[in-house]
């Protein structure tokens, strides 16, 4: 793994921990329903999905471009 590909996950890493933290969960912490699903539980549902796709998807693109050099 290269350097720019550890800075990506980092940034990432920081991102998704402040959207974690307590205070943006207060905000979404609602009694309300989204098609079923409360609303907190689709929060953190989505936001795992993100994280994993967009770990994923820049550890695929920084792997492509080293098959390349």
């Amino acid at each position: 793994m290269n350097r720019r590909v550890a800075q990506a996950l980092i940034i990432i890493f920081v991102i998704f921990l402040m959207l974690f933290h307590a205070p943006v969960i207060e905000v979404i912490n609602r009694n309300a329903l989204v098609l079923g699903i409360p609303v907190m539980l689709l929060y953190f549902g989505l936001l795992w999905l993100a994280l994993i796709f967009l770990t994923w998807f820049v550890i695929d693109k920084f792997k492509d471009q080293d098959h390349g050099n």
